[in-house]
């Protein structure tokens, strides 16, 4: 409604009633319709700072927060300024250099509250309990603002407890420990049935996949857990992770063999490029489920990219061992296969596009914008 017809609302209301009246919105509102400050009793601006068109970071959040109560205490001289709204995300994608994490959001609502006791003004905080129902309209981000978890009722910083953006983390370094043991293992039994020396880069390769896996495991389950929401989005990350556990496993068998990438054509193609290997099925598998995913993911970043995360755990577990592949055991003979070069393109073009748009202070955006041009650099290089 127009402002003229929000005010007329707005004493309409005050008529009625003898409790004080008042309107809320985001404070840019407040500050273009200054003349709505008569209407009510007392003002009530939202600020969220990871919301902002330009994001502020979480170490500025209080201070944003303080910058903009102070203009808006300026433009309605008399009037009590209420913050109806602020708060930060504990889960959920990077907004340039804006981070939703446990540790940011405890800091965001102790500083924002420790500044309304200094300047003696009101503030309620965004939220009490996440709201997991806004993941199916707002992704991870919209249901992880509240100091409660959703399903226990639990509070998510209690007293005297140290706070960690990875609370498990004892979990996820045994588990990927566990997988960077099962690629070397996997490295090892493959070398010994090779009547060949194996030079050191081979070897490089399969420590820098072990490596990778197991550093990014634990995060990339952590990832799933938290950004997965309905049947359809455990299947998609499920899927995704499981691919991205297999590849430096299987990469390590293809490394140490010399074998090179599978391609699409060795799976999907007809006699004569069909393979009859069932660890090359299962390797192309691993390869063809990343692919796909990262081309959804991909195309959700350039077109409706607000709430979309950056998966950028898993697909770098997958992309590092088959970049490695690529690079050391390149396909000898064939033609460029047009399935692999347009999803290459794809990736190319897509990277560019989000390391632009979300801009250089997004560490997630730029890390899942490398792992597509590993991704697309061993797509590019695939031989029929």
């Amino acid at each position: 409604m127009s402002v003229s017809d929000l005010a007329a609302t707005i004493r309409s209301i005050k008529a009625q009633v003898t409790v004080p009246v008042t309107y809320a919105d985001v404070w840019e509102f407040w500050l273009s319709n200054r003349e709505l400050g008569d209407a009510v009793d007392f003002v009530t601006i939202h600020i969220l700072p990871y919301w902002e068109n330009v994001p502020i970071p979480a170490e500025r959040a209080a201070a944003h927060a303080d910058t903009i109560r102070r203009r808006v205490v300026a433009a309605f001289p008399g009037k009590e300024i209420l913050i109806g709204e602020i708060g930060w995300p504990s889960e959920g994608r990077m907004r340039a250099s804006s981070l939703a994490s446990r540790v940011n959001q405890a800091r965001v609502v102790s500083e924002v509250l420790d500044l309304a006791r200094r300047e003696h003004f009101r503030v309620n905080l965004f939220e009490a309990y996440d709201e997991s129902w806004k993941r199916e309209i707002e992704g991870t981000i919209g249901g992880y603002w509240g100091l409660f978890d959703s399903e226990q009722r639990t509070l998510k910083y209690p007293p005297g407890v140290p706070i960690s953006n990875f609370p498990r983390w004892k979990l996820q370094m045994c588990s990927g420990l566990a997988l960077a043991i099962l690629v070397f293992g996997v490295a090892w039994l493959t070398v010994r049935r090779r009547a060949t020396e194996l030079g050191f880069l081979p070897c490089f390769a399969v420590g820098l996949s072990a490596t990778t896996a197991g550093i990014l495991f634990g995060v990339a389950a952590k990832k799933i857990l938290y950004e997965s929401y309905g049947t359809g989005g455990w299947l998609l990350w499920g899927s995704l992770l499981a691919a991205a556990t297999a590849a430096p496993v299987l990469g390590a068998n293809a490394l140490m063999s010399g074998r090179a990438p599978p391609s699409f054509l060795e799976l999907l193609g007809p006699t004569g490029y069909h393979t009859e290997s069932v660890l090359v099925t299962i390797h192309g598998l691993a390869l063809m489920v990343t692919v796909v995913i990262g081309t959804a993911t991909a195309f959700d970043l350039v077109f409706d990219p607000r709430f979309i995360d950056f998966p950028f755990a898993p697909l770098t577990m997958a992309a590092v061992p088959f970049a490695a592949m690529t690079l050391l055991n390149p396909p000898t003979k064939g033609s460029r296969p047009l399935a692999e070069s347009l999803f290459a393109g794809i990736f190319v073009a897509t990277a560019v596009y989000t390391g632009f748009n979300e801009g250089p202070k997004n560490w997630q955006s730029l890390w899942t914008c490398a792992a597509f041009l590993l991704l697309a650099t061993t797509l590019w290089r695939a031989r029929a």
